[in-house]
């Protein structure tokens, strides 16, 4: 029988070894096939001035990119094959959970719809931003919770705690990790005694060590990171009133990016595992789940959320369904057989069709459409449509407009914008040309770096984006955001059309008489 399990539990790492290795393949295969996008092109800012801290994030997502970069002399390529390795590992991290826990079957079944889902596949698993680290700290700290429950080694404490101040400086959600061992450690009887042993203090203490350098740059900051976490709703919620209406937009797209059946099998496996709570190992997963989503829910029923934002939660639920499942002398019948090819199938699908999105234009047109349904969140083009064309058209188009004032005006003018992420765009496509400021209340982490003073007596080119407007709530109108004595808007707008489709325009205006943001 041994042998049996052996043999059964090789096959299966085996087979997931194998897709694992393909979906990375297929998405090696478009990682140079779209311009730079809006949350890399951001991070990529953070990765030139690496810091303790930042406004938005804690700094880890900086540190992984500044290595990728130093090694590849910044290449965009570079920080998509680190997010597609964190990717390939967290799904091997969940496969080794559920034969922990439970048999490398089990294993299988958890990690091969989470490969194959299109956000943890081609979205955290194809662009390098904290939720990517977020969710391999979560599957690691879920398997070493799996490792220290079924072998009783509380020395795994000391990695745990690890683990989880290295995840609390990637996303503030790696809070999941203690949360839900001190729920599990309240709930599950016989592991009460955990509270009255050394190892969990010190290994929470390692934790918060870890993270205290953001603790110590939040200190010298005002606290900017800290209130701007309290204080996070996203600018400009499409006016949609509070209640049960954002809360049901959050569910819609979180199973949206699982695929729905995936996400209503996921909520099935946590009915079922009710049932079963009383079994340790079952109950360890619905801590590590049920807060973070709970939580997150709560959020969204008060203001406009981000559908990927509780990514992290449902970790725990991949291991869950097939765990329950299995549990009953499960027998694959043809309809049990048709609804697992078919969530699978749609998986895969959606994962194989986000390339295509990513190349041509078609988030635009698909946001249209949604607009009239629901209310989308403000960066719902976001980081796709965005980005398209800075390499090219927008780029040389600056530099045109750029070179033109210059020599109209004696000396080159500064290049100013208003918005965070597109604040990121410039300076990435410009940074061998010139420096970008951004000083107004929505370039959040720009406000740290620099101070207005140098703009004075300063000939200004405000930069504006069309895409970038309903997520900034305004019109991109200078005014709008800065004070000068005088705007003028330079023509021609620049336009970027693919396939015969507009799909962005970037407006320019020369100012002159900087006064500082508008307050």
């Amino acid at each position: 029988m041994r042998n049996q399990a052996v043999s059964e539990s090789n096959h299966s790492a085996k087979h997931i070894l194998i897709i694992i290795g393909l979906t990375a393949v297929y998405r090696a295969l478009f990682i140079g096939s779209f311009d730079v996008s809006t949350d890399e092109a951001y991070y990529w800012m953070w990765s030139v001035r690496l810091d303790w801290g930042y406004v938005d994030h804690p700094p880890m997502v900086a540190y992984v990119m500044w290595l990728a970069g130093a090694l590849t002399d910044d290449a965009p390529w570079a920080w998509r094959a680190s997010a597609i390795a964190i990717s390939c590992a967290s799904s091997w991290l969940v496969f080794c959970t559920g034969r922990k826990l439970f048999s490398a079957r089990v294993g299988f079944w958890a990690a091969l719809p989470l490969t194959l889902s299109p956000l943890y596949c081609m979205a955290l698993g194809f662009l390098l931003v904290p939720e990517s680290l977020l969710v391999f700290w979560t599957a690691l700290a879920l398997y070493l919770a799996a490792k220290m429950v079924t072998e009783q080694r509380l020395a795994l404490f000391y990695p745990l705690g690890a683990v989880f101040g290295l995840g609390l400086s990637s996303n503030p959600p790696a809070m999941l990790i203690p949360t839900g061992l001190v729920l599990f450690g309240l709930l599950s009887k016989p592991h009460r005694c955990w509270f009255r042993r050394k190892e969990p203090y010190h290994g929470a203490l390692l934790g918060l060590l870890i993270f205290s350098p953001v603790v110590y740059w939040n200190s010298q900051h005002d606290w900017a990171g800290f209130l701007f976490l309290s204080e996070r709703t996203e600018v400009g919620d499409a006016n949609a009133p509070p209640g049960s209406g954002l809360a049901w937009q959050s569910v819609f797209f979180q199973a949206t990016y699982h695929t729905p059946v995936v996400f209503i099998l996921l909520w099935t496996g946590v009915v079922l595992g009710f049932r079963r709570q009383a079994d340790a190992r079952i109950l360890l997963l619905l801590c590590f789940s049920l807060p973070l989503l709970g939580i997150f829910l709560a959020v969204a029923s008060m203001s406009t959320t981000q559908a990927h934002w509780p990514t992290s939660g449902y970790l725990a639920l991949y291991v869950l369904f097939p765990a329950v499942v299995f549990h009953d002398r499960f027998r694959w019948s043809r309809a049990k057989k048709a609804l697992a090819a078919g969530a699978l199938g749609l998986a895969t699908l959606a994962s194989a069709f986000l390339p295509l999105v990513m190349v041509y234009p078609l988030t635009t047109i698909i946001n249209e459409r949604l607009q009239a349904v629901v209310s989308l969140p403000p960066d719902a083009v976001e980081p796709l449509a965005q980005s398209e064309g800075w390499g090219q058209e927008i780029r040389a188009g600056l530099i045109e407009v750029r070179d033109r004032v210059a020599a109209e005006q004696g000396e080159p003018p500064v290049i100013l914008t208003h918005f965070n992420v597109l604040a990121g765009l410039l300076s990435y496509y410009l940074r061998d040309v010139c420096e970008v400021v951004s000083v107004h209340a929505q370039a959040r982490q720009y406000n740290v770096w620099y101070d207005d003073g140098d703009l004075y007596d300063r000939t200004v080119l405000f930069v504006s984006g069309e895409l970038f407007n309903r997520a900034a709530a305004g019109s991109g109108r200078p005014e709008e955001y800065y004070v000068f004595d005088e705007c003028r808007k330079q023509t021609p707008v620049i336009e970027v059309v693919r396939h015969g489709v507009t799909i962005n325009r970037v407006h320019v205006w020369l100012c002159t008489g900087y006064a500082g943001p508008v307050r």
